[in-house]
């Protein structure tokens, strides 16, 4: 077997670079020009998710260096951040249901779905990146999947307020999701060209993401989960 001479994505750091730029277009009217609007939980949730594509963006650099003593030193402060991504992204989700905006009354239970199962893929995924450390296609491709769950947020934000032709937040939030979808199908075609098969990251993510669109349509008619999240509200 012939060791792998370049790093799996070389230009790794600059395709976390262009998610953090979409992440700062996107939040920027709703939460950096309104920070004193948002509570404490806000803050630390926006905090650690910013600090995480940074970590992804300084890993993908080292790696294309080689320096692979930093890198493995650098990984281990996700053991901490990744936890704390996961809690105050849950902590999140508890309070814009039990302190809903006009905004959270006519969306929250929908979006409260959206935001549990993207928490939920990022603990699967950063758990199995760690299980696979030693297998570079799957540890890169899990670690990257965390990436792109910062895209249908930060784009449907962003699409809604620089396009005049998106009308309402749903036609923003179903455009950002085909966008994620797109890629992500990109991303799956270049691995069947490049390694003539497909790996489980990518897929898995892309079936979420057809779940997540459909549960945002059809959340509505299910009382069992309106229940659930009114159980989340009163923790």
């Amino acid at each position: 077997m012939h060791a792998r001479t370049r790093p799996l994505y070389p230009r790794a750091a600059f395709w976390f670079l262009l998610v953090l730029g979409t992440a700062l277009i996107g939040f920027w009217g709703t939460y950096f020009t309104r920070l004193a609007d948002n509570n404490g939980i806000r803050h630390a949730h926006a905090a650690t998710a910013f600090a995480w594509v940074l970590l992804l963006v300084t890993q993908a650099w080292l790696m294309r260096r080689r320096n692979f003593t930093v890198h493995r030193a650098l990984g281990r402060t996700s053991l901490l951040l990744a936890p704390l991504f996961v809690v105050t992204g849950l902590f999140l989700v508890q309070d814009m249901l039990a302190h809903p905006s006009p905004f959270a009354q006519a969306f929250g239970v929908r979006l409260a779905f959206l935001d549990l199962t993207s928490l939920a893929w990022f603990a699967i995924a950063y758990s199995l990146a760690l299980r696979h450390r030693r297998e570079t296609p799957l540890h890169a491709r899990y670690m990257a999947s965390t990436a792109l769950l910062v895209l249908p947020p930060a784009l449907t934000r962003a699409l809604g307020m620089n396009i005049p032709a998106i009308t309402s937040f749903e036609m923003a939030l179903h455009s950002a999701y085909f966008v994620t979808g797109f890629l992500l199908a990109a991303m799956l075609l270049h691995d069947v060209r490049s390694e003539g098969r497909v790996r489980a990251p990518y897929a898995l993510l892309l079936g979420l993401t057809v779940l997540q669109q459909i549960a945002f349509v059809v959340l509505p008619d299910v009382p069992a989960w309106t229940r659930f999240c009114g159980w989340i509200a009163g923790l």
